[in-house]
């Protein structure tokens, strides 16, 4: 539960970055507030082209590898927008960041409904939108006091990429939880 928990949360502390800051950073790198802000439009739209391609394909394969693969392409899309000088790299850095988030945000719920059924199903949910949440609204304040601090995104861009690396590898590796037996009093 809280390896999808973790990841779910390093996908929204990654998207809130960008999509409260990524502006700011591109405009640093010489890239027009238009083509940056229409850059931030085409990553929701990505994002919902994520969403639903999880979404049918979430139903015939293990969700924990669209978990993976979505905060993966996230830690991709972190590396590509320290570097974008283009107007066509940073539309591809959009695409790459908008369906790595949508792709996450289906798979972890998904994750805990297969693991945990429907049962303990809202209140896992519960708990695992309030820590996603309360981590991912820090973002933005991170990536901020670390710009005054160095006046850089970069290395903002950089840890997430390398601390996000940690939930990609831990989620291969999950496997469903195993119930307890109980034991009978005959």
């Amino acid at each position: 539960f809280w390896t999808t928990v973790l990841a779910a949360a390093a996908a929204v502390f990654g998207y809130f970055i960008i999509s409260s800051q990524g502006v700011l950073h591109m405009g640093d790198l010489g890239i027009s507030p238009i083509i940056a802000a229409s850059a931030i439009g085409i990553i929701g739209m990505f994002g919902a082209g994520g969403r639903l391609f999880t979404g049918f394909f979430g139903d015939r394969f293990d969700p924990r590898y669209f978990l993976a693969g979505g905060l993966a392409l996230e830690v991709v899309s972190m590396i590509m927008v320290i570097y974008v000088d283009s107007t066509v790299m940073v539309y591809a850095f959009a695409v790459v960041l908008g369906a790595g988030n949508g792709m996450a945000i289906v798979a972890s719920p998904a994750l805990v409904a297969n693991y945990y059924g429907a049962k303990n199903y809202a209140g896992l949910i519960a708990i695992h939108a309030l820590v996603v949440i309360l981590v991912g609204s820090t973002g933005p304040v991170v990536a901020s006091r670390v710009f005054e601090a160095v006046n850089s995104y970069t290395p903002v861009f950089i840890t997430f990429a390398a601390v996000a690396i940690i939930p990609v590898i831990m989620t291969l590796f999950m496997r469903p939880p195993v119930p307890k037996l109980v034991q009978s009093l005959d």
